[in-house]
This record gives structure tokens, C-alpha cells and sequence, in this order.
């Protein structure tokens, strides 16, 4: 059963739609098919333009068939000899064992390694801007190499002005019935198809498109362009310039569009609720046009067709096995793959313990051409998160005071009478200050100085191995050393890198221990005195001491998650400023200023 359609006087489309096949070219999915097109001529000699992929080549040899009605096929024109376009070639040559084959020398070259066996008497090689007549109508040839292959040429007929244009002017998607894009709401139905095809496909090859607009221009002129046949999608007949300006922009990495896409990498969801918070932020400030994509669930070529589009970019990603994100780094290396210029980019860069994504995406970023990066921004996630802390700092503070109680149905003296009485109470609450105040202090300067050390040490992945072994330990005041050395000498490592870090441990981790024993004391001492006159049992004295270390370890742990949010802040302040956005934005409950001084 045959099914073709006109294209103009003596020209019909031959092709046929794919609907089964997953994934174009084996990587890129095709949720609404793709066409594979091919163009049969009716002049006094009888031409094909392009064949087909084998999949639909029973229905493509049915429909050069039909077309031709009993008459024989002189002229095969191999505009492209991609696989997808050449495989039926073989069935034409059984089929109609004279047809002369024209094509560029090195699209025979390719055609032979194919194993097609070509006559060479039966070929007809071309140059570039060599015509042929094939009655009424005659063509003109126009080398395309690199579009996107190098045997590639375009054909003109100076007759009808119908443009063969190979893979240029695709798109993919079924044509289902269509065949003219003026037949669709294109810019609705088609435009991210059409973009998503030419980048992904082409888009390296942006000069090389930029040559064949200006050799087409120079040789035929554009406005003798009066259609365009290419070899997926619609044939262009009308607004011709809306699809030659798209080109325009993608050929020359020209962003479509001013806006904002955000790209993010998240493991446990702490990345990509710094993603949103960022997006929310630009709404509210007034820059509405931004998508947000999870990288790890949206295949890569619709990521690069919409950074084709965009022109701000923003990539967040944690950090991992001291990396990038695997998926993130997948998309780096096809945005390098493809050439990709002329985008503005910032980077947020997160991790827990060894934030290296940032400072690795950077590097990546600055090896694309024309394109303008940000500052880092890093983001340190603590474990919960500060909603959590507060919980707990909220119940343990209950229990704890529930311990200063007095009881006035005893009779004690001496210390007993003091430790039952307000004046107790008050002493430790000015103890548990004190406590709380060191606590504090502790974690936030060991939260600032222990990021610091580790900067240069994230510098070397030998360097991260020994890191790797120290992190998992607590507090190891009396063994620290010697593990450090031991794993210094073990990886070379030079030790200026484990000296800082160690100092940073032993300073703020004998700190810690000392700021514990010494609260743990007071409520060893408070508890006993309390259960020897009766107000409680004294195995109590295990409740409130684990109480206790809970409620202050519940402020160390809020005091890290604001340290760390500051530190954030820092990077934010960068962000904001480079994104050009107003004076003052809020990052959670902290303000940010936007300063001059920022680099």
C-alpha cells in the first residue's frame, strides 16, 4: 500500500514515518517517531533524491513505485549517505538495475566501505557548483561537509526552487499524515523537536552550518529559496525565514531567549532544594523565564536542546567519590562535545564534607568557547537539616530543667540544702551558659577552620584518602597523631596538608572533651546530691546525663547549620550579584546583601 503527497508540480514526497523505533541514533528518544524522507522527480528523466532507512523501506519502495507508475528510475541523487538515509539504496539498484547514481567522490568512498558494490560506470561523481538537467528542471550541487557528515551536499532546483537540504532544516517527530510545516502549529507542536534534532544532531557543527547559509546565499541567493526539503520533519513552503533565523541562532550559538536554566545534581534532595530556592528567588525578583531540570531524570538531549535556547545557566551539583555527579558530568561532556558557546554560567558546587564538585565543573565550563562563568557557589549540607535540630533542641531543654526542681518536704543542711535550693538552679543554668556558650564557639570555629584545612587537601585524591580514614573517627585526641603519620607515610602525602587538619582537630576536639567532662561533672555531682535526699532515683542520673549532652549537642549542631549557612551565603552574595539581580535577596531567614566588591 502505497502513500505519497505532492510536494509541487512533478515533485512528490516518498517517504515514510517511524513510530517503533525507542531511540534515534540509539541514544536520543523519539516519543513521537521521526519521518524519514526521499523525493521522486517527474521531469523527462525521472530522479530520486535520498532513499530511506531499511525500517520503513518496504513502504518507501511502494511509494517510488507508485510515483513512478511503470516508468523507470534514471537518476538517483545521494545527497547524504547516513545509514538512515542509504540503507534502501541496495533494493533501488535490484529494483532498477540502470539508475545512475550522483553523489560527491566521497560519498562513493563511504558507499563502497558500506559494501554496496557500486558500478563505477553506472556513478556520476560531483563537483561543487556543477548543475545538471534532467529536462524541464536542472539542479545545482553544493558541498556541505560536516552537515553533519562529510560526504554531504545540498541540492538546488533552479527551476521550482525546491532546496534538497540533506540533514539540514530537520527535525524530528512523525509527520503522521502531513507533510508541510505551515500544516502544523509549528512553533507549538514542532519548534522543541526541531531544536532538540539540530542540536543534538548538528550542533556541533555550527560553522560548518554558518558556511553552507552563505554559500547557499552566494550561490543560488535566499530568496530564490522557495522550499526546503529536508530529510526528517516538514517540508518548509511558506515563512521560510522563521526556520532560517532558528538556524541562525543555533549555528552561531546565539541564544533564542533571555532566561535562566537550572540544572541539578542531588543524591539526598539538599541540591536540588537549593535549585529551588534559587528559582523561587528569580521569580520573585521578576525573571520568570526559568526551567529547572534533575539531571539524573531527564535524558540529556532535551537538557542540550533548551541550553540551546536559554542564556543563563546554572549548574548545581553535589559532589561524588570526590567528583562531579556522574549524570552532571555526562552533560558537561556533551556540552563540550557539541561545541557549545556563548552562555552565561554559574555554578553551585555541594557536598558535606569535600565540596570538590564546584571548583571540577568550573574547570569544565572554562574550556568552552565564548562562554562567561560565575563564581562558585559552595553549599556544606548538615545532616538532618536545622528544622530537625531545633526539634531536638526543643525536647532535651524540657528534660533537662526538669532536673532543677526543688522539693520542700525534706529537711537537709549544708550542701545537701543548697543543691535543693534556687540558688543551685541558678548556678547551673549559669554553667549550662557557659557550656553552651563554648559549645557554640567550638563548632563554629572548628565548622570554619576545618573547611579551610580541607581545601588544599581536596586538591589531591591521595590527599582524600587519608581524609577518608580520619573523618570516620571520633574524637581521637591520644591516638590522632600517630594515625595521621601512619597514613601520611603510607599515601606520601606532603604533611603540611594532615598538619593543618590535625591542628584543627586536636585545638577544637580537646576543647570539646574538656567543655563535656566538666558538665558532665556538675551533673553527676547535682543528680547524686538530688537522689541521696529523695527528689528522684538516682538511676536517673543516666537520663539527664545523656539529656543534657543532647540539649548542648543540639545547639553545637544549630550553630554548625547557621555557620555553614553564612558560609553559603558568601557564595550566594556572588551568585545574586553575577545573575544581575536587586540589592537585597534572602537565602532561608538570612539576608544577603549584594556588595560592589565581589569578584
Amino acid at each position: 500500500m502505497y502513500n505519497y503527497r505532492m510536494v509541487t508540480d512533478d515533485l512528490y514526497w516518498v517517504g515514510a514515518d517511524e513510530h517503533r523505533l525507542a531511540l534515534f541514533e540509539n541514544i536520543h528518544p523519539l516519543y513521537h517517531g521521526v519521518s524519514y524522507n526521499a523525493y521522486v522527480l517527474l521531469d523527462e528523466k525521472t530522479v530520486l533524491f535520498d532513499t530511506a532507512d531499511w525500517a520503513v523501506g518496504r513502504q518507501f519502495i511502494a511509494n517510488v513505485k507508485a510515483v513512478l507508475n511503470g516508468r523507470p528510475l534514471d537518476y538517483l541523487v545521494i545527497n547524504h549517505v547516513e545509514p538512515d538515509h542509504a540503507a534502501s539504496i541496495e533494493e533501488i539498484l535490484l529494483r532498477w538495475p540502470n539508475v545512475k547514481i550522483i553523489t560527491t567522490p566521497k560519498a562513493v568512498a563511504l558507499l563502497n566501505q558500506f559494501g554496496f558494490g557500486l558500478d563505477p560506470s553506472a556513478i556520476e561523481e560531483v563537483a561543487e557548483g556543477d548543475a545538471k538537467c534532467f529536462g524541464k528542471h536542472t539542479v545545482a550541487f553544493v558541498y556541505a561537509p560536516m552537515v553533519h557528515w562529510p560526504e554531504a551536499m545540498v541540492t538546488f532546483d533552479t527551476t521550482n526552487g525546491v532546496l534538497f537540504s540533506a540533514d539540514a532544516f530537520g527535525s524530528f517527530r512523525s509527520l503522521d499524515g502531513k507533510l508541510f510545516a505551515d500544516e502544523f502549529d509549528f512553533d507549538r507542536e514542532w519548534i522543541d523537536d526541531a531544536r532538540r534534532y539540530y542540536t543534538n544532531i548538528v550542533g556541533k557543527y555550527g560553522p560548518q552550518v554558518v558556511a553552507l547559509l552563505n554559500k547557499a546565499a552566494s550561490i543560488v541567493g535566499l530568496d530564490n529559496i522557495k522550499y526546503l526539503c529536508p530529510l526528517h520533519g516538514p517540508v518548509w513552503r511558506k515563512d521560510l525565514g522563521y526556520i532560517i533565523d532558528k538556524y541562525t541562532h543555533w549555528a552561531t550559538y546565539e541564544p533564542e531567549e533571555k532566561g535562566v536554566m537550572i540544572v541539578y545534581a542531588s543524591m539526598y534532595g539538599n541540591t536540588e532544594a537549593a535549585a529551588e530556592v534559587l528559582a523561587a528567588k528569580l521569580t520573585a525578583r521578576g525573571v520568570t523565564n526559568t526551567r529547572l531540570y534533575d539531571v539524573s531524570s531527564t535524558h540529556v538531549s532535551y537538557l542540550i536542546s533548551d541550553l540551546f535556547k536559554y542564556s543563563h545557566l546554572v549548574l548545581a551539583s553535589v559532589t561524588y567519590n570526590l567528583g562531579i555527579f556522574p549524570p552532571m558530568h555526562n552533560f558537561l561532556m556533551d556540552m563540550k562535545a557539541l561545541n557549545l558557546q556563548k552562555r552565561t554560567v554559574a555554578i553551585m558546587g555541594s557536598g558535606s564534607w569535600a565540596p570538590r564538585s564546584g571548583a571540577l565543573m568550573r574547570e569544565e565550563i572554562d574550556a568552552l568557547s565564548n562562554s562567561v562563568g560565575a563564581g562558585i557557589m559552595k553549599i556544606l549540607f548538615c545532616f538532618p537539616d536545622l528544622a530537625g535540630y531545633l526539634f531536638d533542641l526543643a525536647v532535651s531543654a524540657g528534660v533537662t530543667f526538669s532536673m532543677l526542681r526543688i522539693v520542700t518536704d525534706v529537711e537537709v543542711e549544708g550542701f545537701l540544702a543548697w543543691v535543693n535550693s534556687p540558688w543551685c538552679a541558678l548556678a547551673f543554668l549559669l554553667l549550662l551558659l557557659c557550656s553552651l556558650g563554648a559549645a557554640s564557639r567550638i563548632t563554629a570555629s572548628r565548622t570554619q577552620k576545618m573547611g579551610a584545612a580541607l581545601e588544599p587537601l581536596a586538591e589531591n585524591n591521595m590527599g582524600m584518602m587519608a581524609y577518608e580514614k580520619i573523618r570516620g573517627e571520633d574524637v581521637a585526641v591520644f591516638n590522632l597523631k600517630e594515625m595521621v603519620v601512619k597514613e601520611w607515610e603510607r599515601t606520601l602525602l606532603r604533611p603540611g596538608w594532615i598538619t593543618e587538619y590535625q591542628k584543627v582537630i586536636v585545638k577544637y576536639g580537646t576543647a570539646e572533651v574538656l567543655q563535656k567532662a566538666f558538665l558532665d561533672l556538675a551533673v553527676f555531682v547535682i543528680t547524686a546530691a538530688k537522689a541521696f535526699i529523695g527528689v528522684f532515683g538516682i538511676g536517673n542520673y543516666i537520663l539527664y546525663r545523656g539529656t543534657v549532652g543532647r540539649f548542648v549537642n543540639s545547639v553545637s549542631k544549630v550553630v554548625r547549620s547557621v555557620t555553614e549557612l553564612r558560609e553559603n551565603n558568601k557564595y550566594l552574595e556572588k551568585l545574586y550579584r553575577f545573575l544581575d539581580l536587586p540589592d537585597k535577596m534572602y537565602h532561608g531567614t538570612l539576608a544577603v546583601e549584594k556588595r560592589d566588591d565581589i569578584e
